[in-house]
């Protein structure tokens, strides 16, 4: 209703984070789009670098994978070029994710270090645990298991930490994944229902 271009690129930026989080592909698709509608009209050069990273998760979750991780590491290229950090660790955490699906666990696990080595200086620690926990499911993928339990578990420690329920429940289901895989079925239904109890949300 006020048609301000800055308060309506901060409300479409929120929805598509959350979007994002939720996994909501349609939604994504949808508010990337009127991301780029405004972006067209006033061209601000961080809400470009953002668009780019919307589109290239856009693209990477449909059948563009190659075309989509490039999208991605264009938009990170413009949100540094600016001097901004906002957003940076969950848009790298999508690339790593994408990087992962093309088979470049190399190449992931490289951006997410560069990123966590990083985000200790800058005191950026908001999605820190899902790195870790990103960084665990790549070691996995690569077979070095004991390193990838490693990151599960400070994954989990880290959202204790923080107080992040949610993402405590994501770190506690790779965990429990990677026990359940590792035949240690006892120790894979505690991780669980520790972090389960702490929820009171769906219990009525």
């Amino acid at each position: 209703k006020l048609d301000h271009a800055g308060s309506q690129l901060h409300m479409i930026e929120l929805s598509l984070l959350l979007s994002q989080y939720q996994r909501k592909p349609a939604m994504i698709r949808d508010l990337t789009e009127q991301l780029q509608q405004i972006c067209e009209t006033i061209g601000l050069p961080e809400y470009e670098g953002k668009l780019n990273c919307c589109r290239g998760i856009v693209m990477a979750n449909s059948d563009e994978l190659p075309d989509g991780i490039a999208l991605i590491k264009q938009g990170l290229d413009q949100l540094k070029s600016v001097g901004t950090t906002e957003d940076v660790p969950l848009y790298t955490e999508y690339l790593a994710q994408a990087l992962g699906r093309a088979q470049k666990a190399d190449e992931a696990l490289k951006y997410i270090d560069e990123l966590l080595d990083s985000l200790e200086a800058q005191k950026l620690r908001y999605w820190q645990a899902e790195l870790f926990r990103r960084k665990g499911l790549l070691l996995q993928d690569k077979g070095e298991m004991k390193q990838a339990k490693r990151y599960f578990l400070q994954a989990l420690q880290t959202a204790n930490q923080q107080h992040a329920l949610a993402l405590a429940l994501r770190a506690s289901i790779s965990l429990h994944q990677f026990n359940h895989r590792c035949g240690l079925y006892p120790e894979a239904r505690e991780t669980l229902e520790d972090i389960y109890g702490a929820f009171a949300e769906g219990q009525s």
